[in-house]
């Protein structure tokens, strides 16, 4: 797979050779079903979600997290992210990365505590400074994909009741087999899901847990 700087000077190159029709969009960090809760491979969203959860079913009274919750990050949930990939392909006709992102972000501090309080965890957190916190921010700029009409539609709190929803049925479920999506980089002709639905598209996205950069034809 291209690197994410020569990606979009690639598929223009097939459309010009080709006459290939694709878009690069750029997400920022996605969450949803599908979602990877093992604590060793997982991102914050998801590995907050699973610390609080058991936590409270558990009754831990200290949940002790990395750096000073100080960093700020954006996330989309990846029923937006599938909506925006379809709002996308009808507007969008240039081989230029787009991002797509909410244009909003949190700090990783009060992102814990919103996943703690909705997890119904009481007790203490904790943070370990001595741990890094990473870079001290992650925003895109959605100027181009808010020009073309597509804002998120879906809170971040909503999502993440979704997200805790998805953990606690993964949690008391018999089947344990999977805890991570599949690694998928390259969709060609998301025509062949069958019909242009978001929703359906969104099962596809989360089953597969996209990394990227991505890249769908159609």
């Amino acid at each position: 797979m291209a690197s994410l700087l020569s990606v979009g000077g690639e598929v223009a190159d097939y459309q010009q050779q080709y006459g290939m029709k694709a878009i690069c969009p750029m997400p920022c960090n996605l969450y949803g079903p599908g979602d990877c809760f093992d604590l060793q491979k997982s991102h914050v969203l998801s590995a907050l979600v699973r610390r609080f959860f058991d936590a409270h079913e558990s009754q831990v009274p200290v949940v002790t997290l990395w750096g000073t919750g100080s960093a700020y990050r954006e996330f989309m949930p990846v029923d937006d992210l599938a909506e925006a990939v379809l709002f996308i392909m009808d507007r969008w006709h240039s081989p230029e990365i787009i991002n797509v992102g909410t244009g909003e972000d949190i700090s990783i501090r009060n992102l814990a505590e919103m996943i703690a309080g909705l997890c119904g965890y009481t007790g203490a957190i904790e943070w370990d400074s001595t741990k890094p916190d990473g870079m001290p921010r992650k925003l895109m700029d959605v100027t181009k994909l808010t020009e073309l009409g597509y804002r998120s539609r879906i809170p971040l709190e909503a999502g993440v009741r979704e997200m805790i929803a998805s953990y606690s049925v993964f949690k008391h479920s018999v089947d344990k087999q999977n805890v991570c999506g599949h690694s998928f980089r390259l969709f060609d002709d998301t025509r062949s899901l069958g019909c242009r639905n978001s929703r359906t598209f969104s099962s596809f996205l989360s089953e597969h847990f996209l990394r990227l950069p991505l890249v769908f034809v159609y």
